[in-house]
């Protein structure tokens, strides 16, 4: 029985990747970073990273998220992939966890994010109280949740990851559709610009990884996070990774190295697959959301100032792909997990 159980759940994570790596965004490129990717780990990408986060977590423990796309440096604007993934899989890891989710994003990012992270039901505390005892002593009603802002200034974003590392002794640190650094330390976007006003999150992984610290990217084009770990066969897939406008010759690509990576067509998806993993490993469906709460979450996040990346627009949509679509794709999900696991109970 217990071989069976493993068999299964390693089929559901292929179905998992499977269906979040179908290309419907049309660029061509994300089953060539998947595979490459999924040759380095050697099994489901979603599912390993939900299987080291199970290992990692205990109840109580915080998780650090950071996300957030600054369109310019004036803008409070960021596209709406990665604050919808962060929120769902921070539900996840509060439902089926019992972790206590904290967001790390710029300043003027963090009241989407708040809003966002209600749309999918979590309650949004000062960060000072979100390690304190469980509201009447009822773990189970705990649906809380912290946001706090991460500098800009490169020398200000190491000692506050320093900080929060001390103060909040996270057990992993994941990055969802979050810019990272390339092997010069500079921050680009995917067209090769130079970003120098958005929060140096690259630090929050170095510190991760110096302390040992679980560490997941994911991504769904080559500039986040996580995408250092496949950094060379990236360049060879799409030789333009190695270019920038900038001048400072490091390229777009990434050069952060996680523990977990996860690359998927849209990044939101990535993290609902880990979500679907986590449901499966827990018996438990409450971990992943619906599509009722993708389709609020999806509102909130647009009604509170971001937009879908593809049409520039605040659309009801993720990187052109209908609102409608992502919810379906929770649906199905949900379906592999909830159809799987029937198998195993009968």
């Amino acid at each position: 029985m217990k071989k069976h159980r493993i068999e299964l759940v390693e089929r559901i994570g292929d179905a998992v990747d499977r269906l979040i790596t179908v290309d419907v965004t049309g660029r061509g490129l994300i089953e060539k970073l998947y595979s490459a990717g999924r040759n380095l780990v050697g099994r489901s990408l979603t599912l390993t990273a939900a299987e080291k986060l199970r290992e990692a977590l205990e109840p109580g423990d915080c998780v650090l998220f950071t996300t957030g796309f600054l369109l310019t440096p004036r803008a409070k604007l960021t596209e709406n992939d990665g604050p919808l993934g962060c929120a769902a899989l921070a539900r996840a890891l509060q439902v089926g966890l019992r972790a206590k989710p904290i967001f790390v994003l710029e300043e003027e990012l963090l009241q989407m994010m708040a809003n966002t992270a209600r749309g999918a039901m979590l309650n949004i505390i000062p960060v000072e109280h979100l390690k304190g005892e469980y509201w009447m002593g009822k773990p189970e009603l705990e649906i809380f949740a912290s946001v706090v802002p991460f500098p800009i200034d490169d020398e200000k974003a190491k000692e506050q990851a320093r900080k929060l590392m001390i103060e909040y002794s996270p057990k992993a640190v994941i990055a969802i559709e979050r810019i990272g650094p390339n092997r010069k330390g500079v921050y680009h976007s995917g067209a090769g610009f130079s970003y120098t006003w958005i929060a140096k999150a690259g630090h929050l992984f170095d510190e991760a990884k110096r302390r040992g610290i679980l560490t997941i990217g994911i991504g769904d084009f080559g500039n986040e996070i996580g995408f250092g770990n496949i950094r060379d066969k990236a360049i060879k897939i799409r030789p333009s990774y190695s270019e920038c406008t900038c001048g400072c010759g490091g390229g777009v690509i990434n050069d952060t190295t996680v523990d977990a990576p996860v690359y998927s067509v849209i990044s939101n998806w990535g993290a609902y697959g880990i979500s679907a993993c986590l449901a499966a490993l827990s018996n438990n469906m409450d971990v992943l959301h619906n599509a009722k709460i993708e389709l609020k979450m999806l509102r909130v996040c647009v009604d509170s100032g971001a937009f879908d990346g593809a049409l520039l627009r605040p659309s009801l949509s993720v990187d052109g792909i209908p609102g409608e679509m992502n919810a379906s794709l929770v649906e199905m999900l949900r379906q592999i997990v909830i159809n799987s696991l029937k198998e195993f109970i009968y």
